[in-house]
C-alpha cells in the first residue's frame, strides 16, 4: 500500500535522516553518471590534441580500444553499487519515485532493462564515435543536475577503494599488515581455551566493510562493528548478505587517470569477495557459544552497528573484553572523548588494541582558511578539532586509568593501488593499553 512520505515522521523515522540515507543512495546511482562525465571529457581532451601532435600518440587507441575499457570498467561498477542501492527496498514507491531522487529510479531501469536494449535518455555510446554503445556506463541526461554532492561522490570512490582492500586477493598485504598484527594481538591478550569460543566480546568501532569483524568472529570473538558512513555499511551489507555464492569483477581505480604506468592498470578487475563471507562466519547462531546462561546482554556472534560511535555506544558500561581500532582514533574531533568512552565500555582486566595513524579528519584542510572560522556555517566538529601529537595522545590514556602496555611503530599501506606510480604508506602507531583489573 501507498503511503504518504510524511508517515515516515509518524513511524519515528528522523526527516532529516531519511533524506541523507537518500542521497546516500543516490550517491551510488550516480556513480555511472559521474563517469560517464570523466569519460566524456577524457575523449574530448584527446579529440582537442592539435593535429601537429597527433602523430606523437596512439589516438585510435585513445578513442576507441581505451575508452571502451574506461566505459566497460565503469559500467560494471555502475551495476555493482546499483544493486547495492536497489537491495535498501525499504522505502515507499512514492518517496523514490519523486523527481528529488531520479537516480533512484535510473539505477532500477539499469538493472531491468534487456542486455542491448534501448532504454529512454541520452545515451553516452551513442555521442562519442567510435566506443560500442553496449559499453556505455549508464543512462545519462547531460541536462540534469546530479543529486549528489562532491563530497558523497568522493566517498563512493573511497567505498570502492575499500572494496579492493577488503575483500579482494589485490588487498590481502594490506590486511595482512593491518588486520593480521591486531589478531594476533587479541589472541595473545586474550587467549581462548577449550570450549571458549565466542566467550569474549571485542568491539571494532569505524568498521568500515566488515572483513575485520568477520576474521575477528572466524578467530573465535564475539564480534560487533560500527560504522557510521552508509555508503560502507550499505556496501558492507551487500557484500555479506546479498551476495550469496556470488562474486563479481569490480575496477576499483577506474576513476583515477594519473600515475598508470600501463595501459590498462587503471581498469583492470579484482574479483570481490576472495572467500565467501560464510565461510568466515561459520557458527551455529543457537548454540551458547561459551557465555553463561545468566548472561543477559547477548550479542551474536556477528553484528555491525549503524550511527556515530558515541552515541550508540553511549550506555555501555563495563561491557566488552576487548575493543580493536584500525585507522580510527584520528576520527575524533576530540581524543580525550574517545578516551574516556574507551575506558568507560572495556570491562576491568580487557584490553584496548589499536592500529592506525593520526590524520585527524576534522582538522582544517588549509590553516587559516577563513572558512574554518568561529562562526562559520561548517559542521561544528571542524571547530572543535584538537590535533594532537602521539605522545599527548598516550599521556592522556594514561591519565584517563590505562596501563599502556606496549607502543611499536610500523609502515602500512592504506586502499593503494598496487600498480599505480603513487601508494599511501602511513607510519602507524601499534599499541595495547589495558584498563586495570580493580578498576
Amino acid at each position: 500500500m501507498d503511503q504518504d512520505p510524511d508517515d515516515h515522521v509518524q513511524c519515528g523515522v528522523d526527516p532529516e535522516e531519511l533524506r541523507h540515507f537518500q542521497e546516500v543512495l543516490c550517491s551510488f546511482c550516480e556513480y555511472g553518471v559521474c563517469m560517464a562525465y570523466e569519460g566524456t571529457r577524457r575523449v574530448h581532451a584527446v579529440r582537442e590534441i592539435p593535429v601537429t601532435d597527433r602523430t606523437l600518440l596512439p589516438v585510435d587507441s585513445l578513442l576507441n580500444a581505451d575508452a571502451a575499457a574506461f566505459f566497460a570498467a565503469a559500467k560494471r561498477n555502475a551495476e555493482f553499487f546499483a544493486r547495492v542501492a536497489v537491495g535498501q527496498g525499504i522505502f515507499d514507491p512514492e518517496v523514490i519515485s519523486s523527481q528529488t531522487f531520479a537516480p533512484l529510479m535510473d539505477a532500477r531501469n539499469v538493472l531491468n532493462r534487456e542486455p542491448g536494449g534501448a532504454a529512454a535518455g541520452h545515451g553516452l555510446g551513442s555521442a562519442l564515435p567510435g566506443v560500442p554503445s553496449g559499453e556505455s556506463p549508464y543512462v545519462v541526461d547531460f541536462g540534469r543536475r546530479l543529486v549528489t554532492s562532491p563530497h558523497n561522490q568522493r566517498k563512493v570512490h573511497q567505498t570502492l577503494h575499500s572494496v579492493a582492500r577488503e575483500w579482494s586477493d589485490e588487498g590481502a598485504a594490506e590486511r595482512e599488515e593491518c588486520f593480521t598484527p591486531l589478531i594476533q594481538e587479541l589472541r595473545r591478550r586474550l587467549p581462548l581455551g577449550a570450549g571458549e569460543r565466542f566467550r569474549h566480546r571485542v568491539l571494532l568501532p569505524g568498521a568500515g566493510l566488515g572483513r575485520l569483524v568477520a576474521e575477528v568472529v572466524s578467530a573465535g570473538y564475539r564480534a560487533q562493528g560500527n560504522e557510521f558512513c552508509y555508503q560502507m555499511l550499505l556496501t558492507s551489507e551487500y557484500i555479506l548478505n546479498g551476495l550469496g555464492d556470488t562474486t563479481w569483477e569490480l575496477h576499483p581505480w577506474a576513476d583515477s587517470c594519473t600515475n598508470e604506468v600501463r595501459r590498462g592498470d587503471n581498469v583492470r578487475g579484482v574479483r570481490v569477495p576472495d572467500i565467501a563471507p560464510q565461510e568466515l562466519l561459520d557458527f551455529d547462531e543457537s548454540a551458547g557459544h561459551g557465555l553463561a546462561d545468566d548472561d543477559s546482554n547477548v550479542i551474536p556472534p556477528f553484528s555491525m552497528t549503524a550511527g556515530e560511535f558515541m552515541e550508540v555506544y553511549e550506555d555501555r558500561v563495563a561491557f566488552w573484553d576487548s575493543v580493536v581500532t584500525c585507522f580510527f582514533i584520528d576520527t575524533a574531533p576530540r581524543i580525550t572523548e574517545y578516551i574516556r568512552a574507551l575506558y568507560r565500555m572495556i570491562k576491568p582486566g580487557g584490553y584496548w588494541i589499536n592500529l592506525g595513524p593520526l590524520l585527524w579528519h576534522w582538522a582544517p584542510s588549509l590553516p587559516g582558511n577563513p572558512a574554518h572560522s568561529v562562526g562559520s556555517q561548517l559542521d561544528r566538529r571542524n571547530l572543535e578539532s584538537v590535533e594532537l601529537p602521539f605522545d599527548y595522545v598516550e599521556a592522556a590514556i594514561v591519565a584517563a586509568g590505562f596501563e599502556m602496555l606496549n607502543v611499536e611503530w610500523r609502515n602500512v599501506h592504506y586502499t593503494h593501488n598496487v600498480r599505480s606510480m603513487l601508494s599511501s604508506q602511513y607510519k602507524v602507531v601499534f599499541f595495547t593499553a589495558r584498563k586495570p583489573a580493580g578498576a
